[in-house]
């Protein structure tokens, strides 16, 4: 059986994203983390988001891209489970991202919290615009920390030399910041019963959707169309 484990487990089994409550596109989506093998045994692994007391900010930079346009971002799906006591909010940001680069306090575009439902399966309801391109998020519990499942299938991988993963994980933000981060494969791997790809065990699972707003000249055909339509109900 399958156990859950929050360093970086609810028993074996899968643990799916929520259907959408908002009425966005999806922008970019990681697809639902998978198991993997945590010191040998199969695990449903999270990564400890938040305020640890030694570690402030015990975080991880997780990297996606956004379509060519401008976006208003609207909802997170951030899949985690609570380890321990609830947090009172969940907390994100988002950084500017340039290739695999760590992000740092000055490429810092957007940050929020919400108010914690009691339900891990909840959305996050933000309201950022964001142009298209690459960016960093991070999610993670105040007051108490959470536990950000890993593994995520359609997640972007990051590679060193020799072709194994790895990712941005913070003790202390902004000073020293995020710091390069990896587990030994004697330590985290796939698990052969899931079949998953070795690259993805560092990809947090997570969902982004919103809207496109409108260029000028859309907004400009949309107004004019408007005006037709009125005239033609007042005839």
């Amino acid at each position: 059986m399958q156990k859950r484990t929050w360093l970086v487990g609810v028993a074996a089994g899968a643990f799916a994203f929520c259907a959408s409550t908002a009425s966005g596109d999806v922008l970019y989506d990681t697809g639902a983390h998978q198991g993997v093998l945590f010191n040998g045994a199969p695990t449903n692994l999270g990564w400890t988001s938040g305020d640890t007391g030694a570690m402030p900010q015990r975080w991880t930079a997780q990297p996606f891209t956004l379509p060519d346009g401008l976006w208003n971002l609207d909802t997170i799906f951030a899949e985690f489970f609570v380890p321990a006591g609830l947090p009172t909010d969940i907390a994100w940001r988002i950084w500017n991202r340039t290739g695999s680069d760590a992000p740092g306090e000055a490429d810092e575009v957007a940050s929020g919290s919400v108010v914690y439902s009691g339900v891990p399966e909840d959305p996050l309801a933000v309201d950022v615009d964001l142009g298209g391109g690459d960016y960093y998020l991070t999610v993670y519990g105040i007051g108490n920390t959470i536990a950000w499942f890993t593994n995520a299938p359609d997640g972007i991988n990051f590679l060193d030399a020799d072709g194994n993963p790895w990712m941005w994980r913070s003790e202390s933000y902004p000073d020293p910041g995020f710091q390069f981060y990896q587990l030994s494969t004697d330590v985290l791997d796939v698990d052969p019963a899931v079949g998953s790809d070795p690259a993805d065990l560092f990809n947090a699972a997570f969902r982004l959707e919103g809207t496109l707003i409108p260029g000028p000249g859309v907004l400009a055909l949309l107004a004019i169309a408007g005006g037709l339509t009125r005239r033609r109900r007042r005839v």
